[in-house]
């Protein structure tokens, strides 16, 4: 008998629990009557994209000739002070993989076919 009233006063608190949970997340109530809105939605943020990307300059390289480096990552690594292989050879592994949030592996493998290109 005592398994049974421990069983349901922990349903009884469940759903009290559920329904104190359910009124807090859930949008208030609409008037009778009154046609439904939705919420406005934020604009977007547009920023302008350049109609041509710019030339590189001579101390810049085409790191989207490493495998595994796209133009997102290519991009990243240009704002991480990283525009060309040698850059990327000279980099830290460890430092440069946590500002990208990738693994150290991974930047080791670009720095190998950075120097690859070097020479």
């Amino acid at each position: 008998m005592k398994k049974l009233a421990a069983l349901v006063l922990t349903a009884l608190a469940a759903k009290v629990l559920y329904e104190l949970y359910r009124s807090s997340t859930a949008p208030p109530p609409q008037p009778a009557g009154a046609p439904f809105e939705p919420a406005p939605r934020p604009e977007p943020e547009r920023t302008a994209v350049p109609a041509e990307p710019a030339a590189a300059t001579a101390d810049e390289d085409d790191l989207t000739a490493i495998t595994g480096v796209g133009p997102a990552y290519a991009s990243r690594l240009n704002a991480a002070g990283i525009t060309g292989f040698a850059s990327l050879a000279a980099a830290d592994v460890v430092a440069l993989a946590e500002r990208l949030g990738m693994s150290a592996d991974a930047v080791a493998d670009w720095q190998r076919q950075a120097q690859n290109h070097i020479g």
